[in-house]
């Protein structure tokens, strides 16, 4: 049964049957936030104020990168990249003459 399947049938017995919210809390969720806790008592740091922080930072690295991204997209012929030196190479390519095409 996949984690999903797990969450979605303690929701419908959640809402379904208060003895089991009640056994939920007293017997698995305190054991839960105990084992949390331990864990996060040993940083001697916010381990939340730390991922918000990385959050922060992943999110204005990407936003930086995707500004740099649309910047290149957008410069005009002679701007940007080099006509005919994308992907294919553009060996192969003649010149135009007056207008019309190769």
């Amino acid at each position: 049964m996949s984690i999903l399947g797990i969450m979605l049938l303690l929701h419908v017995l959640a809402w379904n049957s208060e003895r089991f919210c009640d056994w939920y809390a007293a017997h698995v969720f305190r054991i839960w936030v105990e084992t949390y806790g331990r864990a996060m008592g040993m940083v001697p740091f916010s381990v939340g104020e730390a991922l918000i922080g990385l959050g922060l930072g992943f999110g204005a690295l990407g936003g930086a990168l995707g500004l740099i991204w649309l910047a290149g997209r957008m410069s005009g012929p002679g701007e940007g990249r080099k006509e005919g030196r994308g992907r294919g190479g553009g060996a192969g390519r003649m010149p135009r003459r007056n207008g019309q095409g190769p």
